[in-house]
């Protein structure tokens, strides 16, 4: 099965490990803006054993 580990970084930041039995196949890094209204998500994935394409992608999320 697939697990995810989060750390906290600080107040804004967190990074996420991937994994998929037991190895990690990609990483995630969040960054809360400084007003909470938008969230900036980095993820890079390196294996293709979470079912996820090989690569880099970047997600914007906006609070309404």
């Amino acid at each position: 099965g697939g697990t995810m580990g989060i750390k906290r970084v600080d107040d804004r930041h967190t990074v996420a490990s991937l994994k998929m039995k037991g190895t990690i196949y990609g990483t995630s890094r969040a960054t809360l803006s400084p007003d909470g209204k938008t969230m900036t998500v980095e993820s890079e994935i390196t294996s293709a054993s979470g079912g996820q394409p090989v690569g880099k992608q970047t997600e914007v999320w906006v609070r309404k």
